[in-house]
């Protein structure tokens, strides 16, 4: 096993969140009795934390509500987090939500935002994996948000 090394942390934290709001699109896993699931959902991201919209019949909320543990992935980044369900979109306290929502998801915006049964999900990362290239060599870059702590350790195959 190679060594990890530290490196700044504020500096892959503010890289890791700005190449994530770049994006729109990202893959939930939610699991509930020991039964995953994953979809696609439409994100944004406020105070490094991820959100997005959906209704709370639908499994995702009731496999939150149970088990608030989820992954993300997206390219190259493998995020674990917690999971809070918050109010309808429209309500006040999502006003910077709804605001950037409408933004970069006009036509979801338009389409659900409306709808009664609609809520916000709030994603605290805890723990990010970032796969990249440096130098033409394979690495791994590891964002611990909990502990403030930033390493990276060369990948090479056995």
């Amino acid at each position: 096993m190679n060594k990890r090394e530290f490196i700044d942390y504020n500096k892959l934290e503010k890289e890791t969140f700005d190449n994530l709001d770049k994006k729109k699109h990202i893959v939930l896993a939610t699991c509930l009795n020991d039964e995953p699931t994953a979809r696609t959902v439409s994100y944004i991201i406020l105070d490094n934390k991820i959100y997005f919209q959906t209704d709370i019949k639908f499994d995702k909320c009731m496999q939150i509500e149970e088990n608030n543990n989820v992954a993300l992935c997206l390219d190259n980044y493998q995020i674990e987090g917690t999971a809070k369900i918050l109010e309808h979109p429209l309500d006040e306290k999502n006003k910077r939500f709804i605001n950037k929502f409408k933004q970069i998801h006009e036509n979801s915006y338009n389409e659900y935002s409306i709808l009664e049964d609609e809520v916000v999900i709030e994603i605290n990362p805890i723990f990010i994996k970032i796969w990249k290239y440096i130098d033409n060599k394979p690495y791994i870059e590891y964002l611990n948000i909990i502990d403030k702590v930033a390493t990276r350790e060369l990948y090479l195959n056995p």
